[in-house]
């Protein structure tokens, strides 16, 4: 099977984190199980979004921070009560330029 189609396919829907990992010739990340994990990541944030959209009301948290190779980012949740239990689930994450409030407007 072709994994690599599947890698390129999910690059071109938007999945700008695998864009970044194929840099190296001996890591492009197309084997069996790095798609499967790939798949059920996708699958999971599938629901999610699904579960967002039939809630009411919900609460979205935003926080900033930076990794260990300094790349700072933006990371969202969502907050909700479903069937009367507090939820939070995570939404995105985002490289930013910087952590300021302006910025984070501005670029999300």
């Amino acid at each position: 099977m072709n994994y690599e189609a599947f890698v390129e396919l999910f690059i071109e829907l938007g999945c700008d984190e695998l864009k970044a990992m194929q840099v190296g010739e001996n890591a492009k990340y197309t084997s069996e199980q790095i798609l499967q994990e790939y798949i059920k990541v996708m699958s999971d944030q599938i629901d999610v979004i699904t579960e967002v959209r039939n809630i009411p009301a919900f609460a979205v948290m935003i926080d900033e921070s930076t990794d260990i190779a300094v790349v700072k980012q933006l990371v969202l949740f969502g907050r909700a009560v479903v069937n009367g239990k507090n939820k939070t689930r995570f939404l995105k994450i985002r490289n930013i330029n910087d952590g300021k409030a302006d910025t984070i407007v501005i670029e999300y």
